[in-house]
């Protein structure tokens, strides 16, 4: 008898393991599926803030060459201006933190786009992740970069990678403020670069 229960207990520990094991399996699977899935997500993330942010340059750079002539016209009584691209981004409306009250911002950017050349080099500013070599495999625009690893304080925070996947869409404000002065004892506009 003794021999009976031992080898009951033996077989029913080896099930034990052996179902350990499955589960260890179908979790390690799960979970490799689930990064690869969140990888693929930030490749799309970053071919589109590519395009993004080839819009902001492109569209910028027209803004800023009708300004500058304002700036010329000797006529226009246009003193300076500041242009400024702001940038919303936000959940995926699947996501389980979205809310139909909220706006969903996940964080926001602010790029002086007068001045702001980085915008419309093309230049790789990928940095090299551990583990990550299907990420680490294609060019990463400034946008992505500055998603994830800057942050500017409040609002403006740096966004782990794991969040940047939860990201579904991003608003765009491009704010052009053109600057008057007036001189109101002779109702004079005043030009600082012109006489």
């Amino acid at each position: 008898m003794m021999t009976k229960a031992a080898d009951i207990s033996r077989l029913v520990s080896t099930l034990f393991d052996d179902l350990e094991k499955f589960e260890h399996h179908l979790h390690t699977e799960d979970n490799e599926r689930d990064a690869n899935e969140d990888v693929q997500k930030l490749l799309l993330l970053n071919r589109n803030l590519t395009a993004l942010q080839q819009f902001m340059a492109e569209t910028s750079q027209v803004i800023n060459a009708a300004m500058t002539h304002k700036l010329q016209d000797i006529a226009d009584p246009m003193d300076d201006y500041e242009m400024e691209c702001v940038l919303h981004y936000t959940l995926r409306e699947n996501d389980p933190e979205w809310s139909d009250d909220e706006d969903n911002f996940i964080t926001t950017r602010t790029y002086d786009v007068k001045h702001e050349s980085v915008l419309t080099e093309a230049e790789d500013w990928r940095n090299h992740m551990p583990g990550m070599a299907l990420l680490n495999s294609e060019p990463h625009s400034w946008l992505f970069n500055d998603l994830h690893g800057h942050c500017y304080g409040m609002g403006m925070r740096n966004v782990s990678l794991g969040d940047c996947s939860r990201i579904g869409s991003v608003w765009l404000d491009l704010v052009v403020r053109q600057q008057y002065w007036m001189d109101l004892e002779n109702g004079t506009w005043i030009r600082r670069d012109k006489p």
